[in-house]
């Protein structure tokens, strides 16, 4: 046979505006439960609301936590794909700038030496300024590249 227990339990009055006591036995009804249950059940969720808040930094660390621990070895690729790229491409303006110099017959060699020289100064300046449009630097750098190259 089994052991019975009474749970030890507190007699509380409450008043209720007339519109909320109704709203809260039509909620009682559609839950076939009495008034008192559903006092009992929405005095448990408000304090689980509670909780939570109280909560809610421990949890806000450990969302942060959580996200940090995938999101920075993904950060940490694509950062390696983009410096292997920008080698990549490194490598192919050396080649082709070594393809172009031996191309060119000698006495236009110091024109595109000074023609390179003056290309790789506006990327130096672009970069160490850090700011402004790629489109606009390419655009601004082409056109002065072509004046100097038509001018030389």
């Amino acid at each position: 046979m089994g052991v019975i227990t009474i749970e030890a339990r507190r007699q509380l009055c409450i008043k209720l505006p007339a519109d909320e006591a109704e709203d809260l036995l039509k909620t009682a009804r559609k839950n076939n439960i009495t008034i008192t249950e559903q006092i009992r059940r929405y005095i448990k969720k408000g304090m689980s609301v509670d909780a939570y808040q109280n909560d809610e930094e421990k949890i806000l660390a450990n969302t942060r936590a959580a996200l940090k621990d995938v999101l920075d070895p993904q950060i940490e690729r694509m950062v390696k794909i983009m410096v292997k790229s920008s080698i990549a491409s490194s490598v192919n303006l050396l080649y082709t700038s070594m393809l172009l110099y031996r191309l060119c017959s000698r006495e236009v060699r110091p024109k595109l030496e000074a023609f390179m020289e003056n290309a790789r100064h506006m990327g130096i300046k672009f970069v160490q300024l850090g700011k402004g449009s790629v489109d606009e630097f390419l655009k601004n750098s082409m056109e002065a590249l072509n004046a100097m190259w038509e001018d030389g």
